[in-house]
């Protein structure tokens, strides 16, 4: 979306991809951090007249400071949820460490106040953003989880509905809720409350608490608003919590659209940020959070006016009390939207009564299958849900048999010179090949497959050809313990200390184990190694071993 605002008024606006060597000429890059993070050393610290940082907030790690003070040039960070780093009573935190963890300071502005500002709240009353108001909906299971607590001694097989007795009572608040067990009929009564608070066609924007309570949430939507159109993609409500690019892509545009399906969109975190939907008229909150910033982002996806369909307000219906904790009861005066969607009117769903006890199910997130889709104009098929280690063996068979001329010529490119860097048109083509029956795979699930978030699909063609390996987790972890320590100025012993920790580190995620600081020192075969205990070994980097752990996990980039 910036790089076609952009490119509108400059006429060499360019996306940074691999190298700046194809795109030199560029009066603007427009690039990804984490693409710039492994590219940049290889840029002139001149190169730049200035580098602009949106939702900076976001770029706050030792990593992104290095990237910054390579950059000879002014830096302008925007974001609406600027945050400050202030030392833990009776913690002794340098001002230096302090710099990389605050926004204001790692901009420049020391006194910590921004050079500009333009808040919600003036926003509002200066008519560029919509008002809102702000109604609290609580279900009876959810006023119980969160004074008292559920409980149960059983739950339900999400596939087959089998009963399974726990081996002990359990007991959960209203924060526990709807991650690992999910409740079918709290999800039943929040959509009954959304088809009473809403009109039907309307946009809708919900919010829940993982990807399997948005899985639920839908179902019980589109139970709720089910007519016979209903049965096959796109329905009134849709999930958007894939890992497919191409999928969630495609759900945006639809969602955009004031007059197509999905008209209600449950997610986690996708739509929470890094979206522009202005016809959106309804924010609900089915998940708590305690980041205030998180909370500003989530309320955003509704501010927007939006004239041409009539939008001039929106609502906001908080299930969980969200607004109530932020102390939020709306702000401006809304006023009157303009109906556009014609069609069966809100609040004639009644509220569904559930018979019997409240019962939980037991339905975990599948994170690790990828869900491969076939996209064709505005027509989705779900292709299937496979492992990933299946998707990779996949996407490395196709490729290796691959005879698409426009393929066979890229792969004699790269086997001739290793270090061939690729057009636009090449990436282009990659991509297209992997979106074909054979594959159905693309840039954002193949992240996933190999476990590189900062890949490109580029990566992952060189990969596949065994032409240039993507680095290990454990390479990875090499790389960026040895740039911390270029980083800081560490005396002798604190860095056999930190290799002994990066080593420990490297070894559990080599097993797909992640470990924290007080587990490695709980470990008594890993305190054997290091040489003391936790307590010594603080005392030893200033009483800021957690802070150092958590920078070197940082630049692990794992």
């Amino acid at each position: 979306m910036v790089f076609l605002s952009l490119a509108k008024s400059f006429r060499r606006c360019e996306s940074l991809r691999q190298t700046v060597a194809n795109t030199k000429n560029a009066q603007i890059h427009i690039v990804v951090i984490d693409t710039l993070e492994n590219i940049y050393q290889n840029i002139s610290s001149s190169f730049y007249d200035l580098v602009i940082v949106d939702e900076c907030h976001r770029s706050i790690n030792i990593n992104r400071k290095l990237i910054f003070d390579h950059f000879l040039c002014p830096r302008i960070g925007l974001t609406a949820t600027p945050r400050k780093a202030i030392a833990a009573k009776g913690k002794d935190i340098s001002e230096e460490d302090l710099a990389i963890l605050d926004t204001y300071k790692l901009f420049g502005c020391e006194t910590g106040e921004p050079d500009y500002q333009f808040d919600l709240t003036r926003g509002i009353d200066e008519g560029f953003l919509a008002p809102y108001q702000v109604l609290s909906i609580e279900t009876e299971l959810t006023k119980l989880a969160r004074e008292k607590g559920v409980e149960f001694s059983y739950v339900l097989d999400p596939d087959e509905r089998k009963r399974i007795e726990l081996d002990q009572q359990k007991k959960l608040m209203l924060e526990q809720l709807e991650r690992k067990y999910i409740s079918e009929d709290r999800c039943l009564r929040i959509a009954e409350e959304i088809k009473t608070h809403t009109e039907y066609g309307e946009k809708v924007l919900l919010f829940g608490v993982s990807q399997a309570h948005c899985i639920m949430l839908t179902k019980a939507l589109n139970k709720v608003f089910a007519t016979s159109e209903d049965e096959t993609s796109p329905r009134y409500a849709e999930a958007i919590i894939s890992d497919n690019n191409d999928l969630n892509a495609t759900f945006k545009k639809w969602f955009k659209d004031i007059h197509h399906k999905p008209f209600i969109a449950v997610s986690v975190d996708i739509m929470g940020t890094g979206v522009d939907i202005p016809c959106v008229r309804y924010i609900s909150f089915a998940a708590l959070t305690k980041s205030v910033g998180k909370y500003v982002q989530m309320l955003g996806r509704g501010t927007r006016l939006d004239p041409k369909t009539g939008k001039f307000s929106f609502k906001v219906l908080d299930f969980v009390r969200l607004c109530a904790a932020m102390e939020d009861n709306g702000k401006g005066t809304p006023k009157p939207n303009i109906k556009v969607v014609n069609g069966k009117g809100g609040g004639d769903g009644g509220i569904y009564e559930p018979k019997g006890e409240w019962f939980i199910i037991d339905n975990p997130d599948p994170a690790h299958l990828i869900q491969r889709v076939y996209l064709h104009g505005d027509k989705i098929q779900v292709i299937d849900n496979i492992p990933m280690e299946k998707a990779r063996a996949l996407f490395e068979e196709e490729l290796e048999k691959a005879d698409k001329p426009e393929i066979v010529d890229i792969k004699k490119k790269v086997e001739k010179d290793k270090e061939y860097e690729p057009s636009a048109d090449d990436v282009e083509t990659i991509k297209d090949w992997a979106k074909k029956p054979e594959v159905y795979l693309d840039e954002g699930q193949l992240q996933k497959v190999y476990d590189f978030k900062q890949g490109s699909i580029w990566d992952f063609f060189l990969h596949a050809l065994k032409i240039k390996k993507i680095p290990t987790p454990k390479e990875r972890i090499e790389h960026g313990f040895d740039s911390y320590l270029k980083t800081y100025s560490f005396n002798d012993d604190q860095i056999h200390i930190l290799q002994d920790i990066k080593d420990i580190f490297a070894e559990n995620i080599t097993q797909k184990r992640r470990i924290t600081a007080q587990e490695i020192f709980d470990n008594p075969v890993y305190m054997r190694i290091i040489g003391a205990d936790y307590q010594a070994v603080n005392q030893k980097f200033d009483n800021r071993l957690p802070q150092v752990f958590e920078e070197l996990q940082t630049t692990f980039r794992v």
